[in-house]
């Protein structure tokens, strides 16, 4: 939010999305955050997408419904996370999503340590040439 942008929070557990967004609320007061996922009516769904494009919210705190083909060039922030339990075609994808326009991009990935991970579940980070884990992230 700071580089003038919006932020992609991504949370494939629809469950958690509430506890989400009072946690963003509360270490973030004054971040304004909406809710995306694919169990919503249609129609409120667009209005929300709607409404993250026109600035009325500075994070979109949703499931991988952001992956296919929403194009937001303000949103120049994606955090996912639990990334470990993605593959890692849909990492590139979900990374996609930002950096659509001349603003600089990050892409934050959350995950345990490497060493708790199963080898084929740590295969998935090795080809991202991740320079900083955290040790603990727990959401």
């Amino acid at each position: 939010m700071s580089r003038n942008g919006q932020v992609f929070f991504v949370n494939n557990r629809i469950q958690n999305l509430v506890e989400l967004e009072a946690m963003i609320k509360r270490n973030i007061p004054d971040c304004r955050v909406c809710i995306g996922h694919g169990q919503m009516e249609p129609e409120k769904l667009e209005k929300i997408i709607f409404d993250f494009v026109n600035y009325d919210y500075d994070v979109l705190l949703a499931t991988t419904i952001i992956e296919s083909g929403i194009d937001i060039p303000n949103a120049n922030t994606i955090i996912i996370n639990q990334a470990q339990n993605f593959g890692l075609s849909d990492l590139h994808q979900m990374r996609g999503r930002v950096g659509r326009s001349n603003k600089k991009a990050f892409c934050y990935l959350l995950a345990p340590p490497l060493t708790s991970l199963t080898p084929e579940r740590s295969v998935v980070f090795k080809p991202l040439r991740i320079s900083v884990i955290w040790a603990a992230v727990s959401i």
